[in-house]
């Protein structure tokens, strides 16, 4: 094994900080790609749209890590491949882990965004 490039305690805020940078472009993709204004009530579309780039995204930072031979998750029984890639394994768990913070981070996205005002209407 090689020796960590940070010291441990940093580790979690590093993937803090880019978790949390993936979820702000996710943002931005849902504003680009739906009707304006968005995240002002639930919206099936904006779901949809979120989940398929928190899928996508998930799998695309997987096979990087991968490809650059950064990290690999060890298959186990709570942690089954879904496939290998470059002999790797690529498992289940980070997929549902996202699954799961689309889920909740949007309703919280829906709570924090200020109600705008509607068409016409002077606040």
């Amino acid at each position: 094994l090689e020796p960590l490039p940070v010291h441990i305690l940093v580790l979690p805020l590093l993937h803090s900080f880019w978790d949390g940078f993936l979820f702000l472009l996710g943002i931005c993709i849902v504003c680009a790609t739906s009707p304006r204004p968005a995240f002002v009530a639930f919206n099936l579309r904006e779901l949809c749209v979120f989940q398929a780039y928190g899928q996508v995204s998930e799998l695309l930072v997987e096979l990087f890590a991968t490809l650059f031979e950064s990290w690999a998750f060890v298959p186990s029984s709570w942690n089954p491949r879904l496939f290998s890639f470059l002999g790797q394994p690529i498992t289940l768990m980070p997929q549902l882990i996202w699954c799961a913070a689309v889920f909740a981070y949007y309703p919280l996205v829906l709570a924090l965004v200020p109600a705008r005002a509607a068409p016409g209407k002077v606040e």
